[in-house]
């Protein structure tokens, strides 16, 4: 009988399948709900470690125009809720402005893809973040000081807190703020996570380690005294603001009369 060859092609190679963009709408809302939990008035520590993840996780896997003008909206939401009550309109309006930087991170982590891979990559979210904090803390960036830093969210962790007396709030930020893209690497199946997990683990394990240390064997032993701090009700206070006391166009009989009427309540 005549043999027969049998010609074996190689098995046709499926591209890996792409991240379902309906499934990014959800991580989108999960992020948005926790973010505004993140600083300023009302904190859940874990919401700090976790909203960034999915806020992220919905950047990624969305397109870069419609991921970035929303991440945009978010951040002015989330802003404008965690001040709630605390400025009058129209200057909570305008200070929630800030919380639209918050899409800076997402958008470098998106110019990045495919040009900046691994560690590279799940660093360059963090540091632009933290850079973008620092320079609102500073006296011309926000009358806010470092408040809404998110390092200040982890206070109650004293272990973990610790590395503030060597890095500073920041550094404790971009410890947090970490977490997110070395999440979303290995979420994404990447090649070999364990290049982001370890130094990543090992940074956060030694941080860890190194706080429980310092409480357990050299705890605080300088004397302490109590504090305790007056502030103004806040009805009052934003009368105070829109009654505009600053120097501006007014003079100084007016000026004097509008302290009187609204400065006065609030200092007694």
């Amino acid at each position: 009988m005549p043999a027969i060859a049998v010609l074996r092609q190689p098995a046709r190679q499926t591209a890996p399948p792409a991240p379902r963009r309906s499934l990014s709408w959800a991580w989108l809302l999960l992020g948005a709900a926790l973010l505004p939990f993140t600083f300023f008035q009302t904190v859940v520590p874990v919401a700090a470690w976790l909203a960034p993840i999915f806020l992220l996780r919905f950047a990624r896997t969305q397109r870069a125009r419609v991921a970035l003008p929303v991440v945009t909206l978010v951040g002015y939401g989330a802003v404008l809720l965690a001040l709630r009550g605390f400025y009058a309109p129209p200057n909570v309006f305008v200070l929630a402005l800030g919380g639209a930087a918050l899409v800076v991170p997402y958008g470098v982590d998106t110019l990045a893809t495919g040009r900046v891979h691994g560690l590279a990559r799940t660093l360059l979210f963090p540091a632009v973040d933290t850079a973008l904090g620092f320079l609102f803390s500073l006296d011309q960036g926000s009358p806010l000081g470092s408040w809404g830093a998110t390092g200040y969210t982890q206070v109650a962790n004293l272990p973990f807190i610790q590395t503030a007396s060597v890095i500073g709030v920041f550094g404790v930020s971009f410890l947090i703020m970490w977490a997110a893209p070395v999440v979303n690497e290995v979420w994404e199946g990447k090649p070999d996570p364990r290049s982001v997990m370890v130094p990543f683990g090992a940074v956060l394990l030694a941080a860890l380690l190194l706080g429980g240390v310092r409480l357990a064997l050299f705890p605080p032993s300088a004397p302490t005294v109590q504090m305790a701090a007056l502030t103004p009700d806040r009805e009052l206070d934003a009368a105070r603001a829109a009654g505009d006391i600053g120097p501006g166009q007014r003079t100084a009989a007016e000026r004097a009369r509008l302290t009187d009427r609204y400065m006065t309540p609030v200092l007694d």
